[in-house]
């Protein structure tokens, strides 16, 4: 049994589920009670590794039995590589195996092809240029990967795995192996090797462009259509590409703009590559044609918010009459603003006398950015948007008539709100932390740091933003008192975070008074807000008052032995600077 990868009582999250025994048991000797037998009895118990750990992008389960059979280098090993693609997806393992392709007596690797053609297909295309730039690069001391010549190409065989070679040979380094690989590429034409001869348009060698561009030209029929769909993301990057043919982009929509292409770019709309479905719903959106409504209403529903914004302007610009109606109330019920705000722009722009009541319910939209299109154009119109919020706030059922009235209020309008800091509900608290801090007047900082005290984290810690951002009028030896008196941990953090927007000798005061607290928490914020003192030192040049020398001498004094050295040793040389000295 291996020993246990530990540092600092920290198991290695890589290996131990490898160790752990399939039925949960340990088999090996841990000192009872201690972390580690700790982590281990509550570590998952799963035969794979980090990535389904952690619930990251993790490899498909044949390729992990397969890369797991592979006969690694020494200094490679699998699970080095599972957590590559944890981190950086499957683009990060392709090198690697790319590297095992070519054997000792240079015949293919025939696991590492078939891991290949696993890995490859889960790639989108727009990935594809950056794994080009990585393959371009030397191989390790032990692959002969540099090594291939063209004659390694044509001895591949035919298999089903064999264009996963042929793949990545065509983004080898050098240019008669791209070639070489190209060329038999180019003799498939069941879509799989498009993105791959695609990207060769790039190629720095102008033969290869144009064994490349003569590929994709015969492909420029509607039976491709499917494998030019996927190319679109791609097609997007020509305009960077400054070795490209400048008319390809324009070819290829051309051939996807006709009707035998159709079906393609409507199964392009429900493409699992975003990239795939925003550039297929620009095409087919500016294309128009009969089944424009089906197109609009599939974009409406996508998960991205772009193809959705695009559909709603587009439904707003081309449709009329019931049929534009029926379009703008489902896009008003939209999860997103900005296609919310698409609808509200619909009803103005092409019905506005039926938008009055839907710019006023607008009004009470949970995001600002509805909210304040609504506020601007009811305003234009002479509707009273403060009043319709005051009128609310008596029978307030939800947050957003605090709101909005905290964005067009007054400051008188802050006794209205001021009830509500006591609110049952927790939303309708923070939402008057917030409206007390836009309305402003004289009442706020109190009010704002009595808000510390709030029992729910989240609007003392609301109340903490706010004070932050305006610290002019905050009473700190208020907020001190809330600090040293209060006995939950997050008041405390919160109200520690107000004092540390003090001014510059006031602020290593407090630092100070919290590096000495019994929370290691707040003495750790203390000593971290003491290296952040020091940083700031010369950023201001105000001298310390007797008083603030009185306070900042009281408070080291206060710290035990040990501490006092560690603060004096980092801060020591800016408070002997000062006269009379601090030490």
């Amino acid at each position: 049994m291996p020993a246990l990868l530990v540092a600092e009582d920290k198991v290695c999250p890589i290996r131990f589920c490898e160790w752990l025994p399939s039925n949960g048991a340990r088999s090996w000797p841990i000192n009872s009670g201690s972390v580690i037998e700790e982590r281990l009895l509550t570590a998952p118990r799963a035969a794979s590794c980090l990535p389904n750990i952690v619930g990251m992008p993790s490899l498909p389960e044949d390729a992990r039995n397969l890369l797991r059979s592979l006969p690694l280098p020494p200094g490679l090993t699998s699970d080095y590589l599972e957590v590559r693609v944890a981190k950086e997806g499957v683009r990060a393992a392709i090198p690697y195996v790319s590297w095992l392709l070519p054997g000792r007596r240079r015949e293919v690797n025939e696991p590492a092809e078939q891991l290949l053609s696993l890995l490859l297909p889960s790639l989108r295309p727009s990935e594809l240029p950056a794994l080009d730039d990585q393959m371009r690069g030397y191989g390790p001391w032990w692959a002969s990967w540099d090594r291939i010549e063209p004659a390694y190409v044509l001895r591949l065989k035919p298999r089903a795995s064999r264009w996963a070679s042929l793949a990545v040979l065509s983004m080898h380094r050098s240019g008669y192996v791209r070639e070489a690989a190209l060329r038999q590429m180019a003799e498939s034409k069941d879509g799989s090797e498009l993105p791959y001869i695609f990207i060769r348009l790039n190629d720095w060698v102008a033969e290869i462009r144009g064994l490349a561009e003569s590929a994709i030209a015969e492909r420029l029929t509607p039976k491709s259509a499917p494998g030019l769909v996927q190319l679109l993301p791609l097609i997007g990057l020509l305009g960077r590409w400054s070795r490209a043919p400048d008319d390809m982009e324009s070819r290829i929509t051309d051939v996807l703009a006709t009707p035998e292409s159709r079906p393609a770019m409507l199964s392009g709309l429900r493409s699992d590559d975003v990239g795939v479905r925003r550039r297929v719903a620009r095409l087919l959106i500016e294309g128009g044609g009969e089944s424009l409504h089906s197109i609009l209403q599939t974009a409406l529903q996508d998960k991205d918010v772009v193809v959705r914004t695009w559909a709603a302007v587009a439904a707003r610009q081309v449709l009329d009459g019931q049929e534009l109606r029926e379009a703008l109330d489902e896009i008003g019920r939209n999860r997103s603003a900005r296609v919310r705000q698409e609808a509200l722009i619909g009803w103005v722009t092409r019905f506005p006398e039926e938008s009055h009541d839907r710019l006023v319910t607008a009004l009470l939209d949970r995001l600002a950015t509805v909210r304040g299109f609504a506020q601007f154009e009811l305003r234009r119109r002479g509707f009273d948007v403060v009043a319709f919020y005051r009128g609310r706030i008596p029978n307030l059922q939800s947050p957003e008539p605090i709101v909005g009235l905290g964005e067009v209020g007054s400051p008188e309008d802050t006794n209205a709100v001021e009830p509500y800091l006591r609110a049952a509900d927790e939303r309708i608290r923070i939402a008057a932390v917030y409206a007390i801090d836009h309305l402003g007047g004289d009442k706020r900082a109190s009010l704002l740091v009595s808000a510390l005290r709030d029992p729910a984290p989240a609007v003392s810690k609301a109340a903490r933003r706010v004070l932050v951002r305006k610290p002019q009028s905050v009473d700190f030896l208020a907020v001190l008192s809330i600090f040293q008196e209060d006995g939950r941990s997050s008041v405390r953090r919160n109200s520690f975070h107000v004092l540390t927007a003090a001014s510059k000798w006031a602020w290593l005061r407090y630092s100070l008074i919290a590096a000495s607290d019994a929370d290691p928490d707040i003495r750790a914020d203390g000593l971290g807000q003491i290296d952040l003192w020091k940083l700031a030192w010369n950023r201001s040049f105000v001298e310390p008052t007797a008083q603030d020398l009185t306070e900042i001498r009281s408070a080291v004094n206060s710290l035990d032995d040990e501490l006092r050295a560690n603060v004096l040793d980092r801060i020591g040389f800016y408070l002997g600077s000062v006269k009379p000295p601090i030490t």
